[in-house]
């Protein structure tokens, strides 16, 4: 029964469809298959058993080999013992990661202030959270140090845009007294 709130529209193709969908006759089946499935279930005994929960011993083999490869990995030889090769970060990659650090604590004083931003600092700061994350994860995956000092260099730039992101907003204005206040509305209201 159609809803009377809402009018179907049918073009003329529509109607063909329906007026031939009408004429086919009904089919049905041969024969029911109902009789054949109630027959085969009473010939198959039921089992009252709870079904087999395998989840616990799968959980159990994966802890096991994650144990085992983290003892592998922390009793395995460091690299630099293996090859004779020193593979401690230069001197330039160094002062990136202190300045790194730098940057990651003046954005949690700033983050302390719990000042309120405006949407699009909002998003600006998510944006570069997203690619400082970015650069994190391409950072534990680096073998060489040019391509560890460009991360480096990278993360640094991005966490300067965050710090300046998150201390240039529109909110950020401080009164007299210290606190955090909202600027006045520039719109009319008729």
């Amino acid at each position: 029964m159609p809803d009377a709130r809402f009018e179907i529209r049918t073009t003329e193709d529509d109607r063909a469809l329906i007026a031939t969908l009408r004429a086919m006759p009904v089919l049905a089946p041969r024969e029911s298959a109902w009789s054949a499935l109630a027959a085969e279930l009473a010939k198959t005994p039921r089992q009252q058993q709870a079904p087999r929960r395998n989840w616990p011993i799968w959980i159990g083999l994966a802890a096991t080999l994650l144990a085992a490869v983290a003892g592998v990995r922390l009793l395995a030889p460091d690299d630099a013992q293996v090859d004779g090769s020193d593979n401690r970060p230069s001197a330039e990659i160094l002062a990136l990661i202190r300045q790194s650090q730098q940057l990651d604590e003046t954005i949690a004083m700033l983050d302390a202030r719990s000042v309120p931003m405006d949407g699009t600092s909002a998003m600006a700061s998510a944006e570069l959270e997203n690619l400082i994350g970015l650069t994190d994860l391409q950072l534990n995956a680096v073998s060489r140090d040019d391509e560890a000092q460009a991360l480096w260099s990278r993360r640094v730039a991005l966490m300067t845009r965050l710090a300046n992101a998150r201390t240039t907003t529109r909110f950020d204005a401080l009164s007299d007294n210290g606190d955090a206040y909202l600027q006045n509305a520039n719109y009319r209201i008729d």
